[in-house]
């Protein structure tokens, strides 16, 4: 049996790599994702949106991406996922960012995507309307909450 962290990571350097086939048979027909932050391509889309987003960002690059992967943690359905990327930019300059994705996996397909990473750079290094359009209010990357913790902010109360 092949393990939720086999399957994500299959997927994720499948991704990576344009072998769309071996995405496109691990990816679940349901599946969909989240891009933190309020940049036009921000926040929760289908399998579609996914899909029209990767291409759109990928024209930028001149070179393939390079994707750095550092650690990677299983617990149940969710892969955490942390990497590192750079690549040459159409413009000439250089971009690299920092990014944490978790993956669900469900019956040996990715269900849900959620990528963190630095939009900032996103928005300094790629001149797109994906990036630089109208700003979309932030959406949030929740989709269960266990707990809710109130209190003063980390630094007060605390020396």
């Amino acid at each position: 049996m092949t393990s939720n962290k086999d399957i994500g990571l299959k997927w994720f350097t499948s991704l990576i790599s344009g072998d769309q086939e071996t995405v496109m048979s691990l990816m679940a027909d349901d599946f969909r994702y989240f891009l933190v932050g309020t940049m036009p391509s921000s926040g929760w889309s289908d399998r579609q949106g996914f899909f029209e987003s990767a291409q759109a960002f990928s024209r930028v690059f001149a070179t393939p991406i390079t994707m750095r992967i550092g650690e990677v943690t299983t617990e149940d359905d969710r892969v955490w996922i942390e990497a590192e990327s750079e690549a040459l930019l159409t413009t000439g300059a250089t971009y690299t960012n920092t990014y944490v994705f978790l993956l669900k996996v469900r019956d040996g397909k990715v269900v849900e995507a959620k990528e963190f990473s630095d939009t900032l750079q996103v928005f300094e290094a790629v001149d797109r309307p994906e990036t630089r359009g109208t700003r979309k209010p932030r959406q949030s990357p929740l989709t269960t909450v266990t707990d809710t913790v109130r209190g003063p902010a980390a630094a007060q109360g605390i020396g």
